[in-house]
């Protein structure tokens, strides 16, 4: 039943049992009219405010899920550092860590023969 349909009946009753004027009776269904369009809008900003929060709940699961990737790959760094520097073959985790760290040719090249 529409909104504006069920205060006109709500409202009907008292308006015929107080046998009021018809320029109070208009007066009441203008204000129910007023009511239903507020109540409308009202409704379309809860749909608009639902809609946001589900994009920023899924904004929020991105950035947490980018984070954890993160924290994982400086965990995965740490340890390839480690392993590295304990390595007595560095020259073989040279490539590894160019990779990790963005390395271009130049600096890969200089760090390979620092491991000469």
């Amino acid at each position: 039943m529409d909104v504006y349909a069920s205060m006109s009946s709500l409202l009907s009753p008292l308006v015929s049992q107080h046998q009021q004027k018809p320029d109070e009776r208009i007066g009441l269904e203008k204000q129910v009219q007023r009511l239903s369009e507020m109540l409308h809008e009202t409704q379309d900003e809860v749909n608009a405010l639902k809609s946001q929060e589900k994009i920023l709940k899924d904004e929020l699961r991105k950035i947490d899920a980018v984070e954890k990737r993160q924290d994982m790959n400086v965990e995965y760094l740490k340890n390839v550092l480690i392993k590295f520097l304990m390595s007595e073959n560095k020259q073989a985790m040279v490539p590894i860590i160019a990779k990790l760290l963005c390395l271009d040719k130049t600096e890969t090249n200089k760090m390979m023969e620092s491991c000469i």
